[in-house]
C-alpha cells in the first residue's frame, strides 16, 4: 500500500513538472509570438532602428587601426626581459623621461600614430627552433609536446592609426632595434650574455685542446711494456687489431659542435645582442570588428525598437492614463 502511495507521489511530482515545463514553453511561445506581431505591425518603426543600428555598428567597427608585428631574437636577453620592456612602451606614458620618437628613433608624426606597443611570447619547435605561433592569450598552454615557449624571441604587435607609418616600419625595422640598443637596462643584460658566451666558449675550447692532447699522448703511447691490444668481435669469432685511433672522438665532436653554436650567436647578434628584428605579419587593412558591433548595435537597438514600438500601440492608453486625476 505504501508503495502504491509513493508511486502516486512519484508520477504526480513529474506531472508537475512535466506541465511546469511545458507552461515555461507556452509562455515563451506566446512572448515571442507577441514580439513578431509586433515587430511586423510597427516594421517601419523596427526598420528604421535596425538601419540606424547597422550604420552605427559600421561606422564604430573601423577605427582606421592598423597591425604590424615584429620578430626580435636575441641570444643574450631571455625572452621574459624582452617582453618586460616592450610592455613598458605605451603611446600615454614615458620610459626614463624619453618620449615614443626618441625610444624608437622616429619621427614625431610616426610616433603619434601608434595606438598600442604589445610584446607576446612565442612557441618554437625545441629541436629546429623554428617558430611555429605567436601567443596572444595571457595564459600559455602547449598541447604539442614538440613545441616550447621560445626563452630568446618574442612577437611585437603595433597598433597603428595610419596606413603611411605602418607601410614605414614594415620598411625601416630599426625602429624597434632602435630601442633596444639605445636602452641602457638592455645593453646591460646583453653584455653580461655576452660575457657568459664569451666565458663558455674559452671554456670549451680548453676542453677540446685537452681531449685533443689525452688522446694523441695515450695513443702514441711508445713504451712497449704499455703497448695495448684491442679486441674486438666480428662474425668469424675473436681477433686482435690496433689501438683504435679514434679516442675520445664523441666527447671532442660534441664539444665542437657547442663551440661551433656559441660561435654563431657571435657572429649573428650585433654590437647591442640583438640577433634580428624583423617583421613576420603587416595586416594592411583596418582591424576588423564589424561582427561584434552588429551583435551589439542591432541587439540594443531592437529592444529600443520594440519598446518604442509599445509606447505607439499604446500611446492612447498612456495619454489617457497621465490626464487621469
Amino acid at each position: 500500500m505504501e508503495n502504491n502511495n509513493e508511486e502516486m507521489d512519484l508520477i504526480a511530482l513529474l506531472r508537475w513538472i512535466f506541465g511546469g515545463v511545458k507552461n515555461v514553453f507556452r509562455s515563451c511561445l506566446h512572448f515571442c509570438g507577441a514580439i513578431l506581431k509586433i515587430t511586423y505591425r510597427e516594421k517601419y518603426i523596427m526598420l528604421f532602428f535596425m538601419l540606424s543600428g547597422v550604420a552605427l555598428a559600421i561606422y564604430t567597427a573601423y577605427p582606421k587601426v592598423y597591425r604590424g608585428e615584429y620578430l626580435v631574437h636575441s641570444e643574450f636577453v631571455n625572452s621574459y626581459y624582452l617582453k618586460t620592456m616592450v610592455d613598458a612602451l605605451d603611446r600615454n606614458s614615458s620610459l626614463m623621461g624619453q618620449d615614443m620618437a626618441q625610444l624608437l628613433g622616429t619621427s614625431q608624426r610616426e610616433a603619434a600614430s601608434i595606438e598600442n606597443v604589445k610584446a607576446y611570447y612565442v612557441l618554437e619547435n625545441k629541436k629546429t627552433g623554428q617558430v611555429m605561433s605567436a601567443v596572444y592569450k595571457k595564459k600559455i598552454e602547449i598541447s604539442d609536446t614538440n613545441l616550447i615557449v621560445s626563452p630568446t624571441k618574442i612577437c611585437i604587435r603595433l597598433y597603428l592609426n595610419d596606413l603611411y607609418t605602418i607601410e614605414g616600419f614594415k620598411d625601416r625595422q630599426y625602429n624597434m632595434l632602435h630601442f633596444f640598443r639605445t636602452s641602457d637596462e638592455f645593453k646591460e643584460q646583453a653584455k653580461s650574455g655576452m660575457t657568459i658566451n664569451a666565458n663558455m666558449l674559452a671554456s670549451v675550447n680548453s676542453e677540446i685542446a685537452k681531449l685533443d692532447s689525452l688522446s694523441r699522448v695515450d695513443y702514441f703511447q711508445t713504451d712497449a711494456k704499455r703497448t695495448r691490444m684491442q679486441v674486438s668481435f666480428d662474425s668469424t669469432g675473436v681477433s686482435l687489431g690496433e689501438k683504435d685511433k679514434r679516442l675520445y672522438h664523441d666527447d671532442i665532436l660534441h664539444l665542437k659542435n657547442k663551440r661551433d653554436s656559441l660561435n654563431q650567436k657571435m657572429e649573428h647578434a650585433d654590437v647591442s645582442g640583438i640577433v634580428n628584428c624583423s617583421p613576420i605579419i603587416v595586416k594592411k587593412t583596418p582591424v576588423n570588428y564589424l561582427p561584434k558591433q552588429l551583435i551589439i548595435f542591432c541587439g540594443i537597438f531592437y529592444i529600443l525598437a520594440l519598446l518604442t514600438a509599445v509606447f505607439w500601440e499604446n500611446r492612447k492608453s498612456i495619454k489617457q492614463y497621465l490626464e487621469e486625476k
